[in-house]
């Protein structure tokens, strides 16, 4: 959600800075909550309850209706801006069908598994950019957008992180392979910047969120061997959880400060609109998949699809930027 508004990040007045520490914090809480909910949010029929542990659905099935509502006010600031350029509505349009429709192809291809890992990998430079632009660190370094490391280095850190997770058995096991691959993964960050990324004091947290992330990877691929498919599955889903509603929030505390910065009400009204919208989608997400599994609308509520709505909003960001950026 990184379009809803076109105002510069230096036009958010100084008293209403930046701060993560309430999106960390309600990430963490929003993460715990929905792991021990005692309730299922869908039926105990689910194709995925039972290869999945109960607790990481529930998660699972908490992010993707977060993160339609999320959806929801990204595309709904796109529109907003669209409305101003109008003749740009035309190419976003087409493009966005196009996209769509070579990720059901894709997603056709590759199988639903595979076709997730792609797009939380996809997810990553989304991530960055995203932050990149909440934290304002562009305000007077415009020049770190064009520098690939900044967003590529995370994609290829996450993907060794799921290779590491669900890689094959045989190409894991063997610890030379494991550390090889690291190896190679830090190798690609150094030529893609990494020791300069490192000394920026605005840059190096993505950095070192991929060095954490190689890191990480190296463990749980080391522990593999005493892993479940349950417990592979509950440890990816936590990080995506984590980064997910984290972004989730931070994109809307910079709604609201770009709100502020220009003068308009939204102290009163904004966390009650936002809150009615995610509890809103959550409802109707829950009736939708307990009581309708089989209708229609499961292509946009059920879990396993909700990774193709997450590429299509990434595709859908991207093409909006580029619109905005190319006149």
């Amino acid at each position: 959600m990184t379009t809803l508004s076109e105002a510069p990040a230096n036009q958010i007045a100084l008293n209403e800075a930046d701060h993560a520490a309430p999106s960390l914090a309600g990430m963490l809480l929003l993460v715990a909550m929905a792991y021990a909910l005692p309730f299922a949010l869908y039926p105990t029929t689910h194709a995925f309850n039972g290869p999945t542990s109960p607790e990481i659905l529930n998660l699972n099935f908490l992010v993707g209706w977060m993160g339609l509502a999320h959806f929801i006010y990204a595309y709904y600031g796109q529109a907003k801006a669209l409305s101003r350029a109008r003749k740009k509505i035309a190419p976003f349009l087409v493009l966005l069908i196009v996209g769509a429709a070579v990720l059901l192809e894709l997603r056709q291809l590759l199988g639903y598994m595979m076709f997730s890992f792609v797009m939380w990998i996809y997810f990553l430079p989304h991530f960055v950019r995203a932050e990149l632009l909440f934290t304002n660190t562009l305000s007077d370094k415009p020049e770190a957008s064009a520098k690939p490391g900044v967003y590529i280095f995370p994609a290829l850190a996450f993907a060794f992180f799921t290779f590491a997770l669900f890689g094959p058995v045989e190409l894991i096991s063997n610890r030379w392979n494991l550390i090889l691959l690291g190896e190679a993964t830090v190798v690609a960050g150094f030529l893609l910047n990494l020791r300069q990324q490192l000394k920026d004091p605005q840059l190096s947290k993505y950095a070192l969120l991929a060095v954490a992330l190689i890191a990480e990877g190296l463990v749980w691929a080391t522990y593999r061997q005493y892993m479940v498919f349950q417990f592979q599955q509950g440890v990816y889903v936590f990080h995506i959880a984590m980064a997910s509603f984290y972004h989730y929030l931070r994109a809307y505390g910079y709604a609201r400060r770009i709100g502020i910065s220009k003068g308009k009400p939204v102290g009163k009204m904004f966390l009650p609109g936002i809150l009615a919208i995610n509890f809103g989608v959550i409802g109707v997400g829950y009736v939708l998949s307990n009581y309708f599994a089989d209708a229609p609308t499961r292509y946009v509520f059920d879990v396993s699809y909700f990774t193709f709505w997450v590429g299509l909003h990434q595709y859908a960001s991207d093409v909006f930027n580029w619109l905005k950026r190319n006149g």
